[in-house]
């Protein structure tokens, strides 16, 4: 991960991806954050010749409070087999939100509410539905690709409210991501990904599911430890 960090005025990345569209005027922290504000032709001009990039400072403004968000790269390798560094960007925005779709409308998510964290069972065919039913074609290794990134840049926050008040959390998008494969009850293979979601993406949508139980609408287990590789049953997966 690289150590040096470059700040962007928000308004300068905003103004050369116009892609931040309706989630810069969402309610919760998480979703007004400029987390996907670097566009793939701006990575492309920033990079070294190494293929690195260096982490990035982009400071905004949330119920009238001063914040700032770091965002550090993702390694990840390309088809040349080398391997680059990406900013997580509109594609990648485009996932997380249809991860988060799929948790909620087709029940397959997982809320540990005791234990705060939140995420989603998937596989990648109902992830490309997903993203086809909102209008956007992705290939297999494209999505792999943005899952990747997802899961290996970090993304920090930083606030200071006066009087010596200041806040910090840190996280990779998705902190915790895995691929089981298993059978079904027949004994075909199946592929299944598990996703957990960043922190205050869980703030997000714990507030906005707040005046209805964790058990209406995703399935709270018992113990919070992910399921094992071979273990999942269709009472883990809701949706096929």
């Amino acid at each position: 991960m690289s150590t040096s960090v470059r700040t962007v005025e928000s308004e300068e990345v905003l103004a050369d991806t116009g892609e931040h569209h309706a989630a810069s005027i969402a309610a919760d922290l998480w979703d007004v954050a400029p987390w996907y504000s670097v566009s793939r032709e701006r990575m492309t001009a920033m990079r070294t010749v190494g293929g690195f990039l260096e982490s990035i400072e982009i400071p905004f403004h949330y119920r009238g409070r001063q914040f700032t968000a770091v965002v550090h790269p993702a390694r990840v390798k390309v088809k040349d087999g080398n391997r680059q560094s990406f900013y997580p960007s509109a594609r990648e925005e485009l996932i997380e939100h249809a991860l988060r779709k799929l948790a909620v409308e087709q029940q397959a998510g997982f809320y540990d509410q005791p234990g705060y964290r939140s995420g989603v069972v998937f596989s990648i065919t109902m992830l490309r539905n997903e993203l086809e039913q909102q209008g956007h074609t992705l290939g297999y290794d494209e999505i792999v690709e943005a899952l990747d990134i997802l899961s290996l840049s970090q993304i920090a926050i930083y606030t200071e409210h006066g009087s010596g008040g200041n806040g910090y959390i840190c996280s990779a998008c998705l902190p915790s991501f895995a691929q089981i494969k298993t059978t079904d009850h027949d004994g075909n293979p199946i592929t299944r990904w598990i996703a957990q979601f960043h922190p205050l993406m869980t703030r997000s949508m714990n507030r906005l599911t707040s005046d209805l139980s964790a058990g209406e609408l995703w399935p709270t287990p018992a113990e919070p430890a992910l399921p094992q590789a071979g273990s999942l049953t269709h009472e883990h997966v809701r949706a096929t």
